[in-house]
């Protein structure tokens, strides 16, 4: 329910014992039980919604509970000359409508999937959940409590700018002063630090032309900012890695021209650069098919695997032996229960979901240390679809670990935790992992603490193929 505008003077009240009061809590208190008064912008407001409602004074009405509304009155006299028991009656009608409409207004403002308050300089009078979970209260009685305090807990920042948002020029504190407002902000909660990227539009509310409150809207666009961003980043990254493998053949195709036409070009040497350009046209090749994947996984369209024979034993060797030249300060070893584990997979998507589970170990482990990849086979479990054997293949890093709320969301396309935003990356390695392996058949899991290091585990069917 509003408050009552500050300074606004005591409005003549109209109820069914047919007597003015000068003010509203003489009314209030003339029932049995007593009464609530209602302002007059919700009362209006609700009332001229239904034309079935009957005409009431727009200066105000006291809201009575059922007891003093039916109390025996026979000896008032009845506004427009009605008897008093049918004057009763027909306010009983007209205040049950008007609980209906506010409770199809709450019902409405909860729906709606953004955040949404309506309030006024003393506080909020109404909103949804999703105000709640955004300040971290548990009821608006608490946010309330707090409301002077909001400063405090958050910190309001313009998402073009960076600027800080002074107090009185956030959104609800110039819709209150009458502005129409829209405009993109960056809500940090001071006591975990996360931000939240917010389209704000802010109103005032008004009544008989005065502003007695404001209504804002607060939808939450965190997560498409951050894919646009990690969109900006996958295109800077494909470029930069285009880039180097274009150099080496541009540079070997010049020299290769320039000794031709010198006439000296030994057929070892010749030899030599028509490798590296090979070398450097698969990378371009990867990379490409890298990049198509993404554009089907992002179309929700499948991956046209390559099924043949793999030994997961040696595609993990092979990538994990790649990754060792890589860096310096980290040993990286792969422990096989048996010397050969062969399934019926496509081996190159394999291979780059190992690669990327390594990279990411490497990266993530800046202090360097032990990076363990284990191979092993699992055994029938009874109840599992034909019981049929699995392969099992876990990265073990000694790293900077996954915050506990990030770990529900580390597969989710172009999302990346909280402690990794000061790191490259591109946030699709892990949703491009979890694809090919579920699309394997299998399930890819991860066992995290932050500060401790991270596990991922992988697990295949041993006797899956394209049929399935």
């Amino acid at each position: 329910m509003l408050s009552q505008p500050p300074g606004r003077e005591a409005l003549t009240c109209f109820c069914v014992h047919g007597t003015s009061c000068a003010k509203m809590e003489a009314c209030a208190g003339s029932g049995p039980r007593g009464a609530d008064v209602v302002h007059p912008v919700s009362f209006t407001a609700v009332m001229s919604a239904s034309s079935n409602l009957p005409a009431v004074p727009e200066d105000s009405i006291a809201h009575h509970s059922s007891e003093s509304l039916l109390s025996p009155a026979a000896d008032a006299a009845a506004p427009d000359g009605l008897p008093a028991p049918a004057a009763a009656e027909e306010m009983k009608d007209a205040l049950s409508e008007v609980e209906q409409r506010v409770a199809e207004l709450s019902a409405i403002i909860e729906s709606i999937p953004d955040a949404v308050f309506i309030g006024n300089e003393h506080g909020i009078t109404r909103c949804n959940a999703h105000v709640l979970q955004l300040l971290g209260f548990e009821t608006l009685e608490e946010l309330n409590a707090h409301f002077h305090e909001l400063g405090e807990r958050i910190e309001m920042r313009d998402a073009v700018t960076g600027e800080r948002i002074p107090p009185a020029d956030e959104p609800f504190a110039r819709a209150l002063r009458g502005e129409h407002v829209e405009q993109e902000i960056v809500v940090r909660r001071r006591n975990s630090g996360r931000d939240f990227v917010l389209r704000c539009a802010a109103a005032p509310v008004r009544y008989r032309g005065q502003i007695v409150g404001a209504v804002v809207i607060n939808t939450d666009i965190t997560e498409v900012r951050r894919a646009e961003a990690a969109k900006e980043a996958l295109l800077a990254a494909v470029a930069h890695d285009l880039k180097n493998p274009l150099a080496a053949i541009s540079g070997i195709v010049q020299v290769l021209q320039r000794r031709a036409a010198a006439g000296n070009l030994p057929p070892d040497r010749l030899q030599s650069w028509l490798s590296i350009i090979s070398t450097s046209v698969a990378r371009m090749t990867v990379q490409l098919n890298e990049l198509m994947d993404v554009a089907r996984f992002s179309q929700g369209q499948p991956l046209a695997l390559d099924w043949r024979p793999t030994d997961l034993v040696a595609l993990a060797q092979r990538v994990a032996a790649a990754q060792q030249q890589s860096t310096d300060i980290h040993t990286i070893r792969v422990e096989a229960s048996e010397p050969n584990l062969v399934g019926n997979w496509d081996a190159t998507r394999l291979e780059r979901v190992i690669d990327n589970l390594l990279t990411n170990a490497v990266k993530y482990s800046p202090n360097g240390g032990d990076i363990v990849v284990t191979v092993r086979r699992e055994p029938p479990v009874l109840g599992r679809r034909r019981g049929a054997p699995r392969a099992v293949l876990s990265v073990r890093d000694p790293g900077i670990g996954i915050p506990a709320e990030d770990l529900p969301r580390v597969f989710e396309r172009f999302y990346r935790g909280a402690n990794v935003q000061l790191v490259s990356g591109t946030g699709i390695g892990l949703s491009a992992a979890r694809q090919i392996v579920e699309q394997h058949g299998g399930t890819i899991s991860v066992k995290s603490r932050e500060g401790a290091g991270s596990t991922f585990t992988v697990t295949l069917p041993l006797e899956d193929g394209p049929s399935n």
